[in-house]
């Protein structure tokens, strides 16, 4: 059969660079009228400081490796709109689709480059991730360009290329640690490779020193790094928080897990389930006819190599894997296995295969459904934005002090304080707060992410809040919420992620009512009659002479949380020795507690070292419960 001159296969370059174009124009559009993210906004407080060093520094404390931080904080210098941030990231993303096509048409043929530079360009995951602060755009570009080189190298039997790939495979794991898989994967290839083409001398040389530096920049971040986040808070959340579905967890069957979330990562790139299922019949079928084919078993291998060192990873716990944008380096990978479509040696469906995954990206669009964290365009309006900072400082008095949780005091970090200069990143330690000075507000912040899991106990954040700043329970103090989740007291024209709201003085729990409640609570606790009870514990602010007088007539000892721990201080014998015990537990109040007593503000029985906690008794407002405790 003869192709037509005007056949879009006889100008891929040109077709191509349309592709890319294309690619760019949606990235943008994505990018534009919408307010920045919580990590968003967290990725550009890190680069927004006053040198690199302190970038740096900043850094540290993000689970990524500095080198977008780096980029960004020189990037900023000539623009901090959020559609200017977000632009070096839609460069970088689209970039990638160049270098992406030329890989693959240099390693399979034009129309299987094409094929691929059309997911990459329109795939919604990948549009999504290249539209924002994030630093997974560059690294998908700097693989791009990696895997371009080293098949120049080893086609043309050059060792520049060849080098200059590993050095780019180091790059990218500079940008981002998903990288590892690929530049494993990488090594692999160009070992078998080596043995099959039997290079120059020069060219494995080359190849050997290029995956040398590559090793020794991810030796390099594993010790300055890696190490000191492994057992972090932060990473410990990730695995057994809000990423658990994307780790192996204890007692789950891995045939499960894997086959789990393989199909997740497919409906999380493609936007759908449906979709999601014919890109994965796809990738199969590319693998499977690249394998028969004696010329692409090796770019079979390099396809599927980063899948299984991926899952592997999530086995042993070291990074994720599933329907989220940690495993978006996948992406590149899906796309060229599909790809591998086009060694199909019939013309006819060399031609149709560009089109029909053309049709399938715009599909994914048409059917994009969105599971997870999201926050959706309506919400995210800049608008939205404006008005709640706009009713903050207008109800605010200047000089005031905010309250708001970790993801909320980033985003105030851009939106309050003047994010065109440099902004204090670490701020100041008070108590269990964390202070900013940002827009002549002093904000205060708790160290957890967000408010969410404290949803049911926000008056005893509040108290504790009150409680530190010795501040009069009448006093009105102003709360911004936003971010992922839900917040609380959403308004209309902030969206439905936004949400800045007054601290009511019937938040605080006065004296009388915490009395009463405790009172009630204990005549309860005596008409059920529990027995071999030793001592009743009760909060120590509220502890009247009333209560005391009345919960001693029951024939108890009664303690305050305070008194029993200096006990224990003094010796854990003597904690003992009054058990098992009643322990009256109120939730909206706080007071400082040992990490195994704190649980029984989650209002359930649980057991805690050597001690088990029975809830016995909780009331209809879930404002008072009463724990036994005993030895385990």
């Amino acid at each position: 059969m003869v192709v037509k001159t005007d056949h879009p296969l006889n100008k891929p370059d040109a077709v191509a660079l349309v592709v890319v174009l294309a690619g760019l124009l949606l990235r943008v559009l994505t990018s534009s009228g919408t307010w920045l993210n919580p990590d968003e906004a967290l990725n550009y407080l890190i680069a927004n400081q006053p040198d690199l060093t302190a970038v740096y520094r900043a850094s540290l404390t993000n689970p990524h490796p500095p080198l977008y931080f780096f980029l960004l904080y020189c990037w900023r210098l000539t623009g901090t709109s959020e559609i200017f941030l977000r632009l070096f990231s839609v460069l970088a993303g689209s970039g990638a689709i160049w270098f992406f096509y030329r890989w693959l048409k240099r390693t399979f043929n034009p129309a299987a480059g094409l094929a691929g530079a059309l997911l990459f360009a329109f795939l919604p995951a990948l549009v999504g991730n290249s539209s924002e602060v994030r630093s997974y755009s560059l690294m998908l570009l700097l693989v791009s360009v990696s895997l371009m080189l080293m098949e120049q190298g080893l086609q043309e039997n050059r060792w520049v290329p060849i080098l200059l790939a590993g050095i780019f495979s180091a790059l990218a794991g500079s940008a981002h640690y998903s990288a590892l898989w690929f530049s494993i994967s990488a090594g692999i290839y160009f070992l078998i490779a080596v043995f099959n083409r039997r290079p120059k001398f020069r060219v494995i040389a080359a190849g050997l020193t290029g995956n040398l530096i590559a090793g020794l920049v991810y030796l390099m971040f594993y010790l300055t790094h890696l190490r000191n986040i492994r057992a972090s808070p932060m990473t410990r959340f990730a695995v057994t928080g809000w990423l658990r579905e994307n780790y192996l967890q204890p007692g789950e069957n891995p045939l499960i897990f894997i086959g789990r979330n393989t199909f997740g990562f497919f409906r999380y790139l493609s936007g759908s389930t449906s979709v999601g299922i014919i890109f994965l019949f796809l990738f199969i079928a590319g693998i499977v006819l690249l394998a028969l084919n004696r010329s692409g078993r090796r770019q079979a291998l390099l396809i599927v190599l980063p899948f299984f060192l991926m899952i592997a990873g999530a086995v042993a716990g070291v990074m994720p894997y599933g329907g989220t944008r940690h495993s978006i380096l996948l992406g590149l990978f899906v796309c060229a296995g599909i790809a591998g479509l086009g060694m199909v040696e019939k013309p006819v469906l060399k031609r149709v295969l560009p089109a029909g995954c053309g049709l399938l990206a715009l599909l994914s669009n048409l059917l994009l459904s969105y599971r997870g964290q999201h926050i959706s365009r309506a919400d995210n309006r800049l608008e939205c934005m404006h008005h709640a900072i706009a009713s903050l400082r207008s109800k605010a008095p200047a000089g005031d002090t905010l309250f708001t949780d970790y993801q909320g005091s980033v985003l105030l970090s851009y939106y309050l304080a003047d994010h065109r200069q440099p902004v204090e990143f670490f701020g100041r330690m008070n108590g269990d707060f964390r202070e900013f000075d940002y827009g002549g507000y002093l904000v205060a912040s708790i160290q957890d992410w967000d408010f969410n899991q404290h949803r049911h106990r926000f008056g005893a954040l509040v108290d504790r809040l009150y409680q530190h700043y010795r501040w009069q329970p009448d006093r009105i103090t102003w709360v911004f919420d936003g971010g992922w989740g839900m917040p609380m007291m959403p308004r209309p024209e902030f969206g439905r992620n936004l949400s800045v709201f007054a601290v009511v003085p019937e938040l605080i729990l006065p004296p009388a009512k915490a009395e009463s409640l405790l009172l009630a609570a204990g005549a309860e606790a005596k008409r059920q009659g529990y027995h071999q009870i030793k001592t009743w514990v009760i909060p120590s602010r509220y502890a009247s002479d009333r209560l005391f007088k009345m919960f001693q007539e029951y024939g108890v000892e009664v303690l305050t949380y305070d008194s029993l721990y200096r006990l224990a201080r003094q010796e854990r014998a003597q904690f003992d020795l009054r058990l098992p015990a009643l322990a009256f537990w109120l939730f909206n109040c706080y007071e400082p507690h040992p990490e195994f007593m704190s649980y029984m503000a989650d209002g359930e029985s649980y057991i805690a070292g050597d001690y088990r906690f029975t809830l016995l008794l909780m009331d209809s407002s879930q404002e008072v419960a009463v724990y036994r405790l005993e030895r385990n």
